[in-house]
C-alpha cells in the first residue's frame, strides 16, 4: 500500500518511536564487524515493521568493511575493506554511499512511518521472501521450503526484528502426504499428457521403501482437456506482422537520416541543438514534428515503451477459435496415480514464485489460473494477448483473454 507523508507538523499530539542504534561503535574495527556478520549473515530476520516480513539477510555493510555471500553460495563469502590511509583525499567513494543510504533510509522512516531511527553505523542488505512451499526431502519428509526474491533491499541494522518466539500454527515446518495431499483437494498436473489439467485428489499412498517421498504416490481424478492450436492465427491474424512499423520507419530514415543516425549514435539524452544545429534548426524541428503527427503512429494508442499488445482485430479472431474450439471439446475424468512431486497444490503461501520455476510467458502463450481467493475462478484458462514490462520479474502485468465468462471480469 502507498504510504502518505507523516506531516512534521500535526494538528494534534503526535507520537515519534525511537529506535536506538544497538550497534553503535564510535570507531567500527575488523573484530567488531566480523562478529555481527557471524550473528547476521545468512540469518532469516524480519523487516518492514510493522508488517514484519521475513528476509534472508546476504550482505552487511558499513564506512569501512562490506561482507556479502557469493551468489549460490551460503557459506562463501565476500569480504571489502574500504580505507583511506591520505586523510587529504577525503572520504572514499564507498564511504560517502553509505552515508547518503543511511540517510535516505533514516528520511523514509521518519516522514513517512513516524520512526525515529537515529546515528547508523551498519546496513543490512536482504532477500525478502517470495513464498513459501513444501518439498520432498532426502528423508522422505515433506519439509517447508522458503523462496527468496532475487532483488536485495537495504535496511538499517537497528529496525531489524529478530528471534520471534511465536510462530504461525498453520505453517508446520514439515507434514505429512496425508497432510498435503487430504482427499478432495484440487490439484494440478506437471506432468504429462494432462499438463496444466485441474484434478481431485481421491486417495494418497505413501511409499514405505527407503526412497519414501519421491515414490509417494496419489490417487487422482484428472479432468481431462486438450489445447487449441493457435500456430494459424500467429502467422495470419492481423497485428501480429511488423510491416507497418517497417514502412514507417524506412521513411522516417529517408526523410530524417541525420536525426536517426544521431539517435543510434547517442546512448543517453540528445538535445536539439544537437540533432538541428545551424539558423535552419528550428525549421527542421518543425518539419519532424510535422512528419511523426501526420503519420500513422500519431492515431495508434499510446503505450509504454516496450509493452506488447495485440489489436483487437486479432484478439476478436482468437476469442472466435477459442469458441469453437471449446465447443467441440467435451471434457472426460480420468482416474490416474500420479507422484505427488508432479502435483501443485494451490497454495495462498505461495507468492509470487513461479509453480515450475523461472519462465518467460509471451504474447499467444496459453495459460490457467491457479490461485485461489482470487476474482478469477480457480483453473481458468486463457491466452496472453498484452503484456507491460517492468523492472522485475514479478512486477510484470499480463493482459488474458479467459476462455469462459465470469462474474468481476471485463468484456472486450
Amino acid at each position: 500500500n502507498r504510504v502518505g507523508r507523516v506531516y512534521e507538523q500535526a494538528f494534534q499530539q503526535s507520537i515519534i518511536l525511537e529506535v536506538p542504534d544497538a550497534f553503535f561503535c564510535p570507531h567500527p574495527s575488523y573484530e567488531w564487524f566480523k562478529k555481527i556478520a557471524q550473528e547476521l549473515l545468512n540469518k532469516i530476520v524480519y523487516v518492514d515493521w510493522p508488517h514484519l516480513k521475513e528476509a534472508l539477510v546476504v550482505g552487511l555493510s558499513c564506512g569501512r568493511f562490506r561482507v556479502s555471500l557469493l551468489p549460490g553460495a551460503s557459506s562463501m563469502l565476500k569480504l571489502e575493506v574500504f580505507t583511506n590511509d591520505n586523510p587529504l583525499q577525503g572520504t572514499t567513494r564507498e564511504q560517502r554511499e553509505f552515508v547518503a543510504t543511511a540517510k535516505g533510509l533514516r528520511s523514509d522512516l521518519l516522514y513517512k512511518w513516524g520512526i525515529d531511527a537515529g546515528r547508523s553505523s551498519l546496513l543490512v542488505h536482504c532477500k525478502p521472501i517470495a513464498g513459501r512451499r513444501y518439498v520432498v526431502t532426502s528423508c522422505g519428509e515433506w519439509s517447508l521450503s522458503y523462496e527468496w526474491s532475487p532483488a536485495t533491499q537495504t535496511y538499517l541494522a537497528q529496525t531489524l526484528v529478530r528471534d520471534i518466539a511465536v510462530c504461525d500454527p498453520t505453517l508446520p515446518k514439515t507434514c505429512s502426504l496425508d497432510q498435503l495431499f487430504p482427499a478432495g483437494t484440487k490439484v494440478f498436473m506437471l506432468g504429462q499428457p494432462h499438463h496444466g489439467c485441474c484434478a481431485t485428489v481421491l486417495e494418497n499412498s505413501p511409499s514405505n521403501k527407503a526412497d519414501a517421498g519421491t515414490n509417494d504416490e496419489v490417487l487422482v481424478r484428472v479432468e481431462t482437456r486438450h489445447e487449441p492450436d493457435l500456430s494459424r492465427l500467429k502467422s495470419s491474424v492481423p497485428g501480429h506482422k511488423y510491416l507497418h512499423d517497417t514502412c514507417m520507419i524506412q521513411a522516417y530514415n529517408a526523410k530524417f537520416p541525420r536525426v536517426v543516425e544521431a539517435v543510434c549514435r547517442t546512448r543517453g539524452d540528445v538535445t536539439e541543438e544537437e540533432l538541428f544545429p545551424g539558423p535552419d534548426g528550428e525549421a527542421e524541428c518543425d518539419s519532424l514534428v510535422d512528419f511523426l503527427m501526420e503519420s500513422e503512429g500519431a492515431r495508434s494508442v499510446r503505450r509504454s515503451f516496450g509493452s506488447e499488445l495485440l489489436v483487437p482485430e486479432a484478439v476478436a479472431e482468437l476469442l472466435h477459435e477459442v469458441d469453437n474450439y471449446n465447443k467441440l471439446q467435451h471434457s472426460q475424468p480420468v482416474e490416474m496415480r500420479v507422484k505427488a512431486q508432479m502435483l501443485f497444490k494451490p497454495n495462498p503461501l505461495q507468492g509470487s514464485v513461479p509453480v515450475k520455476g523461472p519462465v518467460e510467458t509471451k504474447v499467444w502463450d496459453r495459460v490457467f489460473h491457479v490461485r485461489e481467493g482470487h476474482v478469477v475462478p480457480l483453473g481458468a484458462r486463457g491466452t496472453v494477448i498484452g503484456l507491460q514490462p517492468a523492472s522485475q520479474p514479478t512486477d510484470v502485468l499480463y493482459d488474458v483473454a479467459f476462455d469462459e465468462v465470469f462474474s468481476g471480469g471485463q468484456t472486450l
